[in-house]
């Protein structure tokens, strides 16, 4: 114990330890331990016989007081409340049944619908609350979606349509309407530096 030997007599903690000093009668002292150890084996095996034997004749007194048709048993069914208030708390196994159903039954029942609250309100309120804005979120994104992303992507290709038209009538493949616009920018672009 408290060594690294398998033997006890050989440990620190064994060697700290003050050994008794006791005198024992020479006609009480084991003559050797195997005689000691024998002894303590037979004792053993005693106290196991008599524990069995004393637990089956419980047993066997309890089953022919009590079984179904003794008189003890029936007595004991059709008895009334005891007047004397120590036997009426034995009666009552200590009160055990009251105790347990009217403060740890009540204080069970009492904390269940504290947690059942919790859980509806908090917890599924939380959870719930936790969709619907996930919903909303998932509507107001497929909204900036169709309208801004979709939208940006649909004005760019209509912008560049119109741009196209405007730039096909405007090249008719005729010289002089080629001149006349290169003029007519070269005006805009002198007046707009002079001014």
């Amino acid at each position: 114990m408290f060594g690294l030997t398998l033997e006890a007599d050989h440990s620190w903690f064994y060697q700290a330890l003050q050994t008794p000093v006791t005198e024992v009668p020479a006609s009480f002292a084991a003559p050797s331990q195997a005689v000691l150890l024998a002894a303590d084996g037979d004792s053993h095996v005693a106290i196991t016989v008599i524990s069995i034997v004393l637990a089956m004749t419980g047993l066997l007194v309890a089953l022919w007081l009590y079984s179904p048709g003794a008189k003890l048993a029936e007595r004991f069914d059709g008895r009334r409340e005891p007047i004397n208030p120590l036997v009426q708390i034995s009666f009552y196994h200590w009160y055990m049944n009251v105790f347990y159903t009217k403060v740890i039954l009540k204080f069970i029942m009492t904390q269940s619908k504290m947690l059942a609250w919790w859980d509806e309100k908090v917890l599924d309120g939380a959870v719930n609350l936790l969709a619907k804005s996930q919903v909303v979120l998932a509507h107001l994104v497929s909204m900036f979606d169709r309208f801004i992303i979709d939208g940006f992507v649909h004005l760019t290709a209509y912008t560049t349509g119109k741009v196209g038209q405007l730039t096909r009538s405007i090249q008719t493949g005729n010289v002089q309407t080629y001149i006349l616009s290169a003029i007519a920018m070269l005006i805009l672009l002198l007046l707009w530096f002079a001014f």
